[in-house]
């Protein structure tokens, strides 16, 4: 079996190990909630841009007649930029919400592996008191 040299030994490897994965847990939780934070804020301001360019759409067709024919050309022109600009927005902030779902799935297996090192933990902490106490 062991000694309790290496016991202590062992156990300052798993507790420096279980404040690692802690650290490191913390630190992703905290990146998850901001990320989560940003992708909501870029949600809103992509949905204001949306109704905007509904906005200047609706407009465009119920004044058609105050227009010339140029400048009803030219707003089109322009919707179809916003609405191409809109859309490259919308593709990038999927790419950044599947970037985002990946680290959530990260940090769950860590907080698994931590849950893991604090049973491991519990079990040499355990072996230590049983061996001071009842070897």
């Amino acid at each position: 079996m062991y000694n309790l040299e290496q016991l202590e030994q062992l156990s300052l490897y798993v507790m420096r190990r279980f404040g690692e994965y802690f650290q490191v847990v913390s630190a992703f939780s905290k990146i998850n909630n901001n990320n989560s934070d940003k992708i909501e804020q870029i949600r809103g301001r992509i949905n204001e841009q949306r109704e905007l360019l509904d906005t200047l759409k609706k407009d465009v067709e119920i004044n058609r007649n105050k227009y010339s024919e140029s400048e009803i050309k030219a707003f089109e022109i322009e919707i179809e930029k916003s609405e191409k600009r809109l859309a490259k927005q919308v593709e990038i902030l999927h790419q950044y919400e599947n970037q985002v779902d990946t680290m959530h799935h990260t940090t769950f297996n860590l907080s698994f592996k931590l849950i893991v090192q604090v049973i491991i933990a519990l079990t040499v902490l355990a072996l230590m008191f049983y061996m001071v106490f009842f070897w």
